[in-house]
């Protein structure tokens, strides 16, 4: 098995099965007829496409530079009092942002049910607020790239020293680059009000990479062999802010009120709703858990981005608006989170050790073999959506393994790279 989810043959089988998946969403399936008839007076909607590659292409070379090619020294990163000193201090000021960052997608979106108005909403709260959130990831960007880039020597050697700095610059100044890219995106192709659109999706995954890629920061910022509880409160924090941001992409066009009949919307499976958010769950679980290697850790999580959830109904209840929103995905998360929590619990009792990649192989297995049932049972009840089938179970139970086996069964080792930061 890991000689065909490994190297390259590996990549290719990831890239076809994401390619593969999202074709039989039909999440994008607006865009494709809208690319197949033309659109008159703008280019091909691949142009967009070719360009939004070009910077993730760009951001990938950069990190390919800086952490992975070969250099003829030997770097060891800087654990010193005062770099462990600048991490935290880094670490704790990116919790700030990502929670401001989370805040203002949901009252942004609230702010559009209630007022409408795409287009003329540049300086309006939820919008300041996110600038905010924006400010700070481009003054960690600036602050640290730019000492890179004006220090002396080889800058691989400099950002192989601070690896966990340095991931958390260029993620955030990948963020802030593809900003520019929904507006020009919207003044090109028009008025694409959903959370599916691709600079959408690049924007809210980074703002999600961003929030993990602060944990290493506050993670490799205590000394060997001890434990700070701000630490571990960050870390949690962090990681329902990623699992908050990930589930309103999924989950706003389900959970925000119903939409009306004959949108491309209802051509969607019935398994893509409880499919997303499994895949948003799983990862921020199994990678909660094995961070802070601490049973009850992803049940924490879960329960804050409930605690968020309630808070955002409460908001939605102040303003006249008819949408009903509901309480579903956040809720029916948080019993996998406790059977992964047990697992791992016991896994820890157990005297024979495993490897990280059949840890997460297993703990994925628990996570799902109790979401799928629960969420396929909610969803159909309370009529989110296109309501499952049982093809829709048995297929979402397939594609579920496939992206175990694929994707999530890696996660013990991400944590670990994570926890450590070491420079290779």
């Amino acid at each position: 098995m890991s000689a065909i989810v490994n190297g390259r043959a590996g990549f290719i089988l990831r890239i076809v099965v994401v390619i593969l998946v999202a074709a039989a969403s039909n999440i994008w399936i607006a865009d494709v007829s809208a690319t197949l008839a033309g659109r008159a007076g703008s280019p091909s909607i691949w142009v967009g496409v070719g360009a939004l590659a070009l910077l993730i292409g760009g951001f990938g070379t950069a990190y390919w530079w800086l952490y992975l090619s070969p250099i003829p020294v030997q770097v060891t990163p800087n654990n010193t009092p005062s770099a462990r000193q600048m991490r935290r201090r880094v670490g704790l000021v990116m919790i700030l942002g990502s929670l401001m960052l989370g805040t203002a997608g949901a009252w942004d979106g609230l702010w559009h049910i209630w007022k409408g108005g795409f287009g003329d909403d540049f300086l309006w709260p939820p919008h300041m607020l996110l600038y905010g959130s924006f400010l700070i990831d481009a003054a960690v960007a600036g602050l640290v790239l730019g000492r890179v880039v004006i220090g002396k020597g080889d800058p691989r050697v400099r950002v192989r020293q601070e690896p966990a700095l340095g991931i958390a610059a260029l993620a955030s100044a990948y963020l802030i680059c593809s900003l520019p890219s929904d507006v020009v995106w919207h003044q090109i192709y028009g008025v694409d009000i959903t959370p599916w659109s691709l600079p959408h999706v690049l924007i809210m995954v980074m703002s999600s990479v961003v929030a993990i890629a602060a944990t290493s920061l506050l993670l490799t910022s205590q000394e060997p062999g001890k434990r700070s509880r701000v630490v571990y409160a960050g870390v949690v924090i962090l990681m329902a802010c990623a699992i908050w941001t990930a589930l309103l992409l999924v989950t706003s066009e389900y959970e925000w009120g119903n939409l009306p009949a004959g949108m491309p919307f209802w051509m969607r499976p019935g398994w893509v709703y409880p499919m997303a958010v499994m895949i948003v769950g799983l990862i921020g679980s199994l990678l909660v858990l094995h961070l802070t290697e601490r049973p009850g850790s992803a049940t924490l999580a879960a329960l804050l981005v409930l605690g968020g959830r309630l808070l955002f109904i409460l908001a939605a209840s102040t303003l006249p608006i008819s949408r009903s929103m509901i309480i579903a995905s956040h809720l029916f998360m948080i019993v996998p989170a406790m059977a992964v929590d047990a697992y791992y619990a016991w896994q820890l009792q157990q005297k024979n050790p495993i490897s990280a990649r059949q840890r997460g192989l297993r703990a994925g297995i628990v996570y799902g073999v109790v979401y799928w049932p629960l969420a396929v049972l909610v969803t159909s009840l309370l009529k989110i959506g296109p309501v499952p089938t049982l093809q829709d179970f048995l297929v979402g139970l397939g594609i579920g393994l496939a992206i175990l086996v694929l994707f999530a069964v890696d996660i013990p080792v991400i944590a670990s790279g994570l926890r450590r930061a070491e420079s290779t």
